[in-house]
């Protein structure tokens, strides 16, 4: 078995490996306190659920049972990524359009999962083209899309929550001292 999975990595492209270790530093940076601009959390978050639906798009039968099942997972993810900010302390610089969210090992598990399950999806489609239209496999592609675009939505929705009540503080001192 080990054979194999040298095997199948040994045909992964280099440039996957490169991905997946800038995803890795991207998701150990932000288990520490850090100072982001909103404007960019939105734009990370709308790309996820364009990609969301994009994915959709491929898809072949778009029933109303998977739109359901999008819309569904798109909820959950919203309120598993509203809760992970429950009761932590996020800071909003109303004025420079900035947020200081806590550390969280949330974002290194998301990427994690994302590109794993997206990697052996692929693997499964190259391989036997027949169950990529099995409907667990939809649902797992549908699943996988869409719970990641609805948790970065729960938290921008959290982190505009606060932006309208705050707390406020003004965060470009903080960031040089973080």
């Amino acid at each position: 078995m080990f054979e194999n999975i040298l095997k199948i990595l040994s045909k992964t492209p280099y440039w996957i490996f490169l991905v997946f270790g800038y995803l890795i530093y991207l998701g150990i940076k932000s288990t520490k306190k850090r100072i982001v601009s909103i404007t960019k959390l939105s734009i990370i978050s709308v790309v996820f659920l364009i990609f969301s639906i994009k994915h959709l798009n491929f898809l072949w039968d778009i029933s109303d049972f998977i739109a359901y099942i999008w819309l569904g997972t798109i909820l959950i993810g919203i309120f598993f990524g509203w809760i992970s900010f429950v009761g932590k302390e996020v800071i909003v610089d109303k004025k420079r359009g900035l947020v200081q969210i806590p550390g969280s090992y949330n974002v290194l598990f998301i990427v994690m999962f994302v590109f794993i399950s997206r990697y052996i999806i692929g693997f499964i489609s190259a391989i036997t083209l027949d169950l990529t239209i099995e409907p667990y496999m939809i649902f797992l592609k549908v699943f996988v899309s869409s719970l990641p675009a609805g948790i970065l939505l729960g938290r921008l929705l959290f982190i505009f929550k606060n932006h309208t009540y705050g707390p406020f503080k003004e965060l470009y001192k903080i960031k040089e001292e973080l």
